[in-house]
């Protein structure tokens, strides 16, 4: 099970990273350096299996309000 979890974190991590290149390619983000994207369990249950927080990393580099940020990055998302 603990694989499977950690097979799913990676994937996680790669849609991601694509989508936030992505969104840089398209202008809609700046060029944020990522170094680590973090993939956690929410406490809430209700808030979903697996969730990360690259917005809120990212916003201060970025100068935009993390919420812009992550919308851009679903935008881009490959699912």
């Amino acid at each position: 099970m603990t694989n499977t979890i950690e097979n799913l974190r990676k994937e996680i991590e790669v849609v991601i990273r694509k989508a936030v290149e992505k969104a840089e390619n398209a202008g809609e983000i700046p060029q944020i350096g990522i170094d680590q994207v973090i993939i956690e369990t929410p406490r809430e249950k209700e808030h979903g299996d697996f969730s990360t927080n690259i917005a809120m990393q990212a916003a201060k580099q970025a100068k935009m309000p993390p919420r812009k940020i992550a919308e851009a990055i679903i935008r881009n998302m490959d699912l």
